[in-house]
């Protein structure tokens, strides 16, 4: 959108910071860390279900991860299939104790949310003016996923 002309905008603690397609400092570390998240929160999601239901769920988390958040195919495929290869290698009695902890494992998995999405304003912040981008995805991203976490198992 920065090229066609179109300035995008974050406001952060009620300053306005815009943004450009320009890679922030950090910026990667914490892509990585959100796909990172979206897996444990996707999992902890699978395991709720019946196993018979995994795949078709994850195609559609994986296509909600697409079209709702913004990520890449490629992005949104590494989720899915990280998420089948963990849940797939835990025991039946690891599955049993995540729904058991389901409450502190959501608990968590906001806490970390939180963390993610601080870190991220953290970056926009430390950015001279202009310099940071995607703030949209950061959105996206936690609208999303409660669609899908929060159905029941």
């Amino acid at each position: 959108m920065a090229r066609l002309g179109q300035v995008l905008q974050m406001e952060i603690d009620g300053k306005s910071f815009s943004l450009s397609p320009n890679e922030m400092h950090g910026e990667i570390e914490w892509r990585i860390e959100v796909l990172r998240w979206l897996v444990r929160k996707t999992c902890l999601f699978l395991v709720s279900l019946p196993k018979e239901e995994w795949i078709p769920n994850l195609l559609e988390v994986e296509k909600s991860l697409m079209v709702d958040t913004g990520l890449h195919r490629l992005e949104a495929q590494a989720v899915a299939e990280s998420t089948l290869k963990t849940a797939s290698d835990l025991t039946d009695s690891d599955i049993r104790a995540l729904g058991n902890g389901a409450p502190y494992f959501r608990a968590l998995i906001n806490h970390e949310w939180e963390l993610l999405r601080e870190r991220y304003r953290e970056m926009v912040r430390s950015q001279p003016f202009d310099a940071a981008k995607w703030a949209e995805q950061e959105c996206d991203l936690s609208s999303v996923s409660e669609d899908w976490l929060s159905q029941p198992g």
